[in-house]
């Protein structure tokens, strides 16, 4: 406590109050001085990103799986308003975002594996893939077991989950083609064993 006309122990306690004012200022303006460097780095490294992506769709290696995987369109861009863009033969162009769900599939699946050949330059790499094809129409999932095949051909692991016994009897008519390389592993259902 100050005491009343103790003028020293009043200057000591402003002192102290100014040095806990100075430090805490000192401590929040290296905290926004810090987030807006990190802000800015971010921002640097997105832009780069978005660069590199820009540049990798119009890679050969991108726009030969697209076309090959989609059966449709042979190139694809970004845009800052309407996001990636498709283009068919006729230079038609479709938003990304208006397609069906087997399209997109279609167009992310070809992204995925075009921008893996890129990274992985030309080696063999492998492949997961989750009922990846059964959005599509039965006419577009032949070409894209084919596709798919074809990648395994190449030197590729793949591995197709399906509950859908339309993709399972594609992918064994067209696996069979891989010859020993190609394994048909079923689950069993527990009911079906039980009966």
């Amino acid at each position: 406590k100050i005491q009343e006309g103790n003028w020293e122990s009043l200057i000591s306690y402003l002192r102290e109050a100014l040095q806990e004012k100075e430090e805490l200022y000192i401590n929040k303006t290296a905290e926004i001085i810090a987030k807006i460097k990190i802000y800015s780095i971010i921002k640097e490294l997105r832009e780069k990103e978005n660069e590199r992506i820009e540049e990798g769709l119009q890679k050969k290696e991108v726009q030969d799986t697209l076309s090959a995987l989609t059966g449709r369109y042979n190139q694809i861009r970004k845009e800052n308003e309407e996001g990636l863009i498709v283009i068919n033969s006729e230079d038609e162009e479709f938003s990304l975002s208006k397609l069906s769900t087997g399209a997109k599939d279609q167009v992310f699946l070809a992204l995925r594996t075009g921008f893996a050949k890129l990274s992985m330059q030309s080696q063999s790499a492998f492949l997961i893939l989750d009922d990846a094809f059964q959005h599509s129409d039965w006419e577009r999932r032949k070409n894209l077991v084919t596709q798919i095949v074809k990648l395994a051909e190449s030197g590729w692991q793949i591995f197709y989950f399906t509950m859908d016994n339309h993709l399972k009897i594609l992918l064994q008519t067209e696996g069979e083609k891989l010859g020993n390389s190609f394994k048909l592993l079923e689950l069993a259902d527990n009911k079906s064993k039980q009966e």
